[in-house]
């Protein structure tokens, strides 16, 4: 008996499932996000905020924030321009501007916006020498150029950037801390 109920459920079930796929469907996109609206065959298309109707059987809506999101890169050991072992760590904030670029353009935006601005630091840290590292004025808007040229590609723009921990490492006495947690984290901001 229950091998025929499971036969005979499990097809009505699917029609029921069927049915309401077919139905409309509405999607709250927030005053604070964006959407792409997938559409079967069609390109995707960008959505603002406002209640938006679709159809699930072809239509597939996915929402973003558009407000300030922080990322933090781990501390990490790169070599500078004059051959120190330098440990730097970063801070990037950042917002959504194209939603279609980061949604469509990329298989999974987060993970790679990670894996830009890690190696946005190791670039920055490449070019420059340690004397220039410690000469934190001057890269001011340095650090938040060479990862927005990193995370352009992802429709993101970066509001600030900033270096929240460097240590010269190999040196007879361990690592000498440049600045860090226990001094005066520096900002760098977009003028």
């Amino acid at each position: 008996m229950g091998e025929f109920l499971s036969a005979l459920l499990g097809p009505l079930i699917q029609l029921v499932e069927l049915i309401v796929s077919c139905i409309p469907h509405f999607e709250i996109v927030r005053c604070n996000e964006a959407g792409v609206r997938y559409t079967r065959g069609e390109d995707a298309k960008r959505v603002g905020p406002g209640v938006r109707w679709y159809l699930p059987v072809i239509q597939d809506i996915e929402t973003h924030h558009t407000c300030d999101q922080v990322l933090t890169v781990t501390e990490q050991t790169f070599e500078t321009k004059d051959e120190k072992q330098v440990t730097v760590a970063l801070v990037v904030v950042y917002a959504i501007v194209d939603v279609l670029r980061y949604e469509v353009d990329n298989l999974d935006a987060d993970e790679g916006i990670g894996e830009a601005a890690a190696g946005g630091l190791r670039q920055l840290v490449a070019e420059n020498t340690l004397e220039d590292l410690r000469r934190t004025t001057r890269h001011r808007a340095l650090v938040v150029e060479k990862l927005q040229s990193e995370l352009d590609r992802f429709g993101v723009e970066v509001r600030v950037a900033r270096l929240t921990d460097c240590a010269v490492m190999g040196l007879a006495h361990g690592a000498v801390r440049i600045f860090g947690a226990e001094t005066n984290v520096r900002f760098y901001q977009r003028d």
